[in-house]
């Protein structure tokens, strides 16, 4: 499935995430968390397993787990997603809300 994405309030803006990240598997989920940020888990508007990445200002990425796709593989994903929606200051979204 093909990312769509859209300019957002990722980089540059009050709140935005700390760079270099830790290092890691999770860096950027981390320094997420770690500036304010969440992550939420689950099913959402119909979707039934999804992960999103948001700051207080609105979200930087949000995926759908693919199938046969395990949860691990998914926040690999997602951390990745967040590192490119801080590097070119966009929005990372598969959800199609």
């Amino acid at each position: 499935m093909a990312r769509r994405r859209s300019v957002g309030a990722a980089a540059g803006s009050k709140g935005s995430l700390k760079f270099p990240p830790p290092s890691g598997p999770w860096g950027a989920l981390q320094a997420l968390m770690d500036d304010g940020g969440q992550v939420t888990l689950g099913a959402i508007s119909g979707i039934p397993a999804a992960a999103v990445a948001s700051m207080p200002k609105g979200m930087l990425a949000g995926l759908m787990r693919r199938e046969g796709e395990s949860w691990n593989d998914l926040l690999l994903r997602l951390n990745d997603a967040v590192m490119q929606a801080v590097v070119e200051n966009s929005v990372i979204n598969e959800l199609h809300l």
